[in-house]
C-alpha cells in the first residue's frame, strides 16, 4: 500500500520550513533532501489536499488562506513526532519513563511554565511532566498530583516545603473610579469605598493591609468577592479597587493607564511562593528532588524580576517588609 503525500510527515515537515524560509532551496536543505524532490513533494501535498497551501507567485512563498488552517495543526503532529521519537529512544535503552502530575494553584505565567517544562525535559526526559491547573496542597496529599506550586508556606510534617519567593499585591482602581468616588490614602478610607476580593482555597480573605511594619484592618462599603480574571475586569470598568491582583495580572493596564497604583502602597500580606511534595513521593522518585530544586530556583528568578519591575512601574521603595510567611493555618 503506497503512502501519499499527505501521510508523509516529510511532507509536513516541509511545509514547516517553507512556513519559516519561504523558498524551497533552502527548506530543502534544512531537510537534507534535494530541492527538485522537495518541489515535487509539495505539488504531491497539494494534489491530495485538493488545494495550495502557498500562493508561489510571491518571494517568499505566502501561506494561502488554507494553509494558515494547518499551520497550528501540523506543529501538534511534528511535536508528537518528536516526542514520540524521545520515547522510542528512552525505551531502546532500557530507561524508565516516569510521569510526573504538578499541581499549579498560583496565578503564574502559564506560557513561562510551559516553557520550564519543555527545558527540563531536554535536562532529564526520564520525567515526564504534567501540568494541572488549581490544585494544592490538599490534592498532594491525597495523591491527586505528586507535586503544587502554591502561594503560600505549607506546615505538614509529611510534605516538604520548599519557599520559591514573595509576591507582592498593588492595590489598583481606574482613573474614572477615583475620580468619581475619590483616591483612598490610607486603610480607614476604604469605608467609603468598595473593594474587589477573592475568597479561594489557599487565598485567604483579605481583612487588613499592610506598609511596611504597620498594619491596619479595613472595612469596605462594599466587598465584592470575584476571581481574578473577572476582578480585572471589573476593576478597568470602575466597579472598584483590587487589592488581590498579583503584577503578571495588572502590568499591563497600569502601563497603558486603565488601571492607576492606589493607596500609597498599603497593600495586603505578600503571598510566599512554594513547591510542596510528600516525602514519600521523593523517596520513591528519586530524580524528582532535582526537578523541584531546579524549577524553584528558575522560578525564583522569574518572579522576583517581575515585582521587582512592578515596584519601578508603581514608584514603590523596595524591598518592603513581608509580614508574616505562613497562612497555612489559615486554610
Amino acid at each position: 500500500m503506497s503512502v501519499t503525500a499527505q501521510e508523509n510527515l516529510t511532507a509536513w515537515k516541509l511545509f514547516r520550513e517553507l512556513v519559516h524560509y519561504g523558498e524551497i532551496t533552502t527548506a530543502a536543505n534544512a531537510l537534507d533532501i534535494d530541492a527538485g524532490n522537495a518541489s515535487r513533494l509539495l505539488t504531491a501535498l497539494e494534489r491530495d489536499l485538493g488545494f495550495a497551501v502557498f500562493d508561489r507567485t510571491k518571494r517568499p512563498f505566502v501561506l494561502t488562506r488554507e494553509g494558515k488552517q494547518l499551520i497550528t495543526n501540523v506543529e501538534t503532529l511534528l511535536e508528537g513526532e518528536r516526542n514520540l521519537k524521545n520515547l522510542y529512544r528512552r525505551v531502546q535503552k532500557g530507561e524508565n519513563v516516569i510521569r510526573i502530575r504538578l499541581g499549579i494553584c498560583t496565578d503564574s505565567d502559564p506560557s513561562f511554565l510551559f516553557s520550564l517544562i519543555e527545558e527540563y525535559a531536554q535536562i532529564d526526559p526520564s520525567l515526564e511532566i504534567c501540568l494541572i491547573d488549581r490544585l494544592g496542597l490538599e490534592d498532594v496529599q491525597n495523591g491527586a498530583v505528586h507535586l503544587a506550586y502554591i502561594p503560600y508556606l505549607a506546615k505538614r510534617q509529611s510534605v516538604l516545603c520548599v519557599p520559591v519567593t514573595t509576591v507582592f499585591m498593588v492595590s489598583v482602581a481606574s482613573p474614572a473610579y477615583l475620580e468619581r468616588l475619590g483616591k483612598p490614602k490610607t486603610p480607614q478610607d476604604l469605608k467609603n469605598h468598595v473593594t474587589l476580593q477573592r475568597n479561594d482555597p489557599g487565598y485567604p480573605v483579605t481583612t487588613g493591609l499592610w506598609k511596611h511594619n504597620y498594619y491596619q484592618a479595613i472595612e469596605p462599603k462594599k466587598v465584592w468577592y470575584l476571581d481574578n480574571h473577572i476582578a480585572l475586569r471589573a476593576a478597568i470598568e470602575g466597579k472598584g479597587i483590587a487589592l488581590d491582583l498579583p503584577f503578571s495580572l495588572t502590568e499591563k493596564a497600569i502601563k497603558n493607564g486603565s488601571l492607576v497604583p492606589t493607596l500609597n502602597g498599603w497593600h495586603r500580606q505578600c503571598w510566599h511562593y512554594s513547591l510542596v511534595c510528600k516525602y514519600e513521593t521523593l523517596h520513591k522518585y528519586s530524580n524528582l528532588g532535582n526537578f523541584m530544586e531546579w524549577f524553584a530556583l528558575r522560578l525564583q528568578n522569574f518572579e522576583n524580576l517581575q515585582w521587582r519591575s512592578g515596584y519601578k512601574l508603581c514608584h514603590e521603595d523596595f524591598p518592603i517588609f513581608t509580614p508574616g510567611g505562613t497562612v497555612d493555618e489559615a486554610l
